[in-house]
């Protein structure tokens, strides 16, 4: 059964452990399934793919660690463990490299959960293996239009721990498709990231303004350069005509962002560099804020 974070603007639902998501990508600890405008009913979120089958099953706010490399994998052998923050240890199916659309065998790490209607807190306990080991702690918190979402992690294995995290932002506001009524505008002027570009269509820069000049034909994806801002970053996905908008910020550096979506969704991408020696612990916060008439 899913669980209700409540304040007197918001309704957020929280998908259940390994129910409305048990792949081997997304965080399944707080992962965000739909944000609701309580006095209107709007929403805010959308899934990665619509069609069954399709994609990794993705969905509203949900985060990754280790897009590019999970802990371990290159240390494991054929059949051993290896670490996915977030999720559990998954099995290595062959000599491949590893890739984050792979569903990889999952042993889910063990996890407690303690909240009320206002904020919940998911504790992941560490398996070690190959060295490798952390403690997350992840507390979801709503008040008035904002959710705040507060990172903890303890590197307890002895091995470093060099990753990175990111949201993977589903987000499409009411029945609105991608298209000329949205604008993404960023903390200052963007750039592409030249030559990581993939299928940019349809996506004007200006400044610091991403606008759509049409109703995207398939997906789309660029890496940014956005300024160098020590902390906060902020970034804004707004429906024009209704005025209805997302905002994101967060306590940290950005190590780097990304723009991804297609007619149904659209996900700004801002990315977390992470590197604690054994014993260490860093935190960290997103903050998401929402409006609708």
């Amino acid at each position: 059964m899913a669980y209700h974070l409540l304040s007197e603007e918001l309704d957020v639902r929280i998908a259940e452990l390994g129910d409305d998501y048990k792949g081997a990508r997304f965080d399944w600890n707080g992962l965000v399934t739909q944000v609701t405008w309580r006095g209107t009913g709007l929403t805010f979120c959308g899934v990665e793919n619509e069609t069954p089958g399709q994609g990794s099953g993705g969905i509203g706010i949900c985060n990754e660690f280790g897009i590019e490399g999970a802990l371990g994998y290159e240390e494991a052998a054929v059949g051993e463990r290896f670490s996915k923050l977030g999720i559990g240890l998954l099995e290595k199916l062959d000599e491949d490299p590893y890739f984050f659309m792979r569903q990889y065998p999952i042993q889910p790490f063990a996890v407690r959960r303690e909240g009320d209607e206002r904020s919940v807190t998911f504790t992941v306990e560490p398996d070690e293996v190959n060295g490798y080991a952390a403690r997350l702690e992840k507390t979801l918190t709503v008040e008035g239009n904002r959710l705040s979402i507060a990172y903890r992690l303890t590197n307890t294995g002895s091995q470093p721990i060099e990753t990175d995290e990111y949201v993977h932002n589903f987000l499409r506001i009411g029945s609105y498709e991608a298209g000329p009524d949205y604008v993404l505008t960023w903390g200052g002027a963007v750039e592409v990231d030249s030559p990581e570009v993939g299928n940019r269509a349809d996506l004007k820069l200006d400044g610091e303004r991403i606008d759509w000049t049409g109703r995207p034909d398939g997906e789309f994806y660029t890496k940014l350069t956005v300024p160098e801002v020590a902390a906060p970053y902020t970034w804004e996905l707004r429906h024009e005509p209704s005025g209805a908008y997302v905002r994101e910020s967060g306590d940290y550096p950005i190590d780097r962002v990304a723009l991804w979506g297609h007619a149904a969704v659209i996900s700004p991408e801002v990315f977390i560099r992470l590197s604690l020696q054994p014993g260490e612990t860093t935190a960290w916060t997103r903050t998401y804020e929402f409006f609708a008439k």
